[in-house]
């Protein structure tokens, strides 16, 4: 067998065990993005029943204002906020990790399938950095469309138990959440923060 030929066949050889080991990573991929999905879902699921269970007892509270009430509130309420930063942090969590590995697979694709050097590879990220600094940040909602998406999201986990409803305490609850805001935005727009505050001669 000539020289080339068998060179030729090694190099053959690293494309397909190259390939094949590129596959067998993507697959391990997939199984844990798989995995991963389903276990955010779960989390998903128990944060929205503590915002429902949060947002009943305070609905309870507001029907009938009574020492249980308050601390059955209370301690819904803090539930869900614990359970929130854990949620937050999980998140942040995963995607940096699912960064991390998609940075690295994309690198290690470039350096395999197009024989890039190492210093190409970083002008090539140093280029994409500096692309993407240019971009506008997305528009963050105002703070009156935050207190609304706020509020329609408060009432729609708001089920309160079959044995105190009524579309009568619905409506009544819905008008004090409004009050509320109004009187929250009123305080927020005010002139003066300090109206009893005696102005200055000079």
């Amino acid at each position: 067998m000539e020289p080339a030929v068998l060179l030729i066949g090694q190099s053959a050889l690293k494309i397909l065990y190259f390939r094949r080991l590129i596959c067998g990573e993507l697959a391990e991929i997939e199984v844990k993005m798989m995995e991963e999905d389903k276990q955010r879902l779960r989390e998903e699921m128990l944060l929205w029943e503590d915002f429902q269970k949060s947002a009943q007892a305070v609905g309870l509270l507001y029907n009938d204002v009574s020492w249980k009430h308050m601390q059955n509130a209370a301690f819904y309420t803090t539930q869900l906020y614990k359970s929130g930063i854990d949620h937050q942090r999980r998140a942040f969590e995963r995607g940096f990790i699912a960064g991390k590995n998609s940075l690295c697979k994309e690198i290690y694709a470039l350096r395999v399938n197009h024989n890039l050097t190492l210093d190409d590879i970083w002008r090539y990220l140093a280029k994409t950095i500096r692309s993407t600094e240019g971009e506008h940040v997305s528009r963050s909602p105002s703070p009156e469309e935050a207190v609304n998406n706020g509020v329609a999201l408060f009432q729609q986990a708001l089920c309160i138990p079959s044995g105190i409803s009524s579309q009568e305490q619905s409506s009544d609850l819905n008008s004090f959440l409004t009050k509320q805001v109004n009187r929250s935005r009123k305080r927020l727009h005010s002139p003066s923060r300090y109206p009893y505050k005696k102005k200055s001669k000079f």
